[in-house]
């Protein structure tokens, strides 16, 4: 893929995002430039940073590394008392937006209490957690955002529809082929990709299929599963609107189903006092 094609493709963009303003912060000042300077120095530490970016003063930068002038001074001479996405490569970027506005903040209070000073001694205790958070984050990608989802709203899931208490479908019965069926129904009816009308004829085509083109939709599901995951974590605002969509068709097709549920129940009531009558 050229450069150009990657700008073009939202899957391979970097969209911007301020994560801290001093000046908009709730933070008292020096414990929100302590909270900006840890997360930057770590990235430094992790070749993570974008030394591209006009926001990097790298003099300012090889001071700090020195210790020759202080974390609180590095954040506010350097990086103008902001944090953004401009600063970081990609990794550090899609980990920010996972880990900085979510939890990060809230660790570092747990750790130094409600106010701190940027200490090279209360980084070191900062740096362990943002280690173990980040090793946690790349070996899982979507548990890490699902658990971030799911404080929000319990039955999220990342890159699929939220979890439902009962099934949409039912799978026909399928003679010829085994397969986990509780799977095979979480994925397809957690695909944000396929409408309601496209999943229906999954559904239906189920009897015909062979167990190397079950194992294939099974494949093309997790794969999207997993390109769904990346995607929120870059463009949440865009997927979620995808995912209200979806829903919606959803529900319409509740209501439909309640409708006629409806309707047979009313028509055996009907019929049953037909039959009482001897009519």
């Amino acid at each position: 893929m050229n450069t150009t094609d990657q700008k073009n493709d939202p899957s391979q963009a970097k969209s911007t995002e301020i994560f801290m303003n001093i000046s908009t912060s709730d933070l008292e000042e020096n414990t929100a430039r302590a909270v900006i300077g840890f997360f930057m120095i770590w990235t430094f530490e992790k070749n993570l940073a974008d030394f591209s970016s006009p926001k990097i003063d790298k003099n300012l930068v090889l001071q700090l590394h020195k210790k020759e002038i202080t974390i609180s001074d590095f954040v506010k001479d350097s990086l103008k008392d902001e944090i953004t996405s401009h600063i970081f490569l990609e990794e550090a970027d899609s980990f920010a937006k996972y880990y900085f506005k979510w939890k990060y903040i809230a660790d570092c209070k747990k750790l130094l209490g409600e106010t701190f000073e940027g200490s090279w001694e209360n980084y070191e205790e900062v740096k362990a957690k943002l280690t173990t958070q980040h090793t946690h984050w790349k070996k899982d990608r979507i548990k890490a955002l699902d658990e971030k989802l799911k404080e929000e709203n319990p039955s999220a899931r990342a890159g699929q529809l939220g979890t439902r208490t009962d099934h949409i479908f039912k799978i026909p019965a399928h003679p010829n082929t085994t397969f986990d069926e509780e799977n095979f129904l979480t994925l397809l009816e957690g695909s944000i990709s396929l409408t309601m009308e496209e999943k229906e004829r999954v559904i239906a085509a189920m009897p015909r299929l062979s167990m190397e083109q079950i194992n294939e939709l099974i494949s093309i599901f997790e794969e999207e599963k997993q390109k769904f995951s990346e995607l929120e974590n870059e463009f949440a605002g865009d997927v979620q609107k995808l995912k209200d969509e979806r829903e919606k068709e959803i529900q319409k097709v509740e209501v439909k189903k309640e409708e006629k549920s409806a309707g047979e129940d009313d028509a055996e009531k009907t019929a049953k006092i037909k039959r009482e009558m001897g009519l």
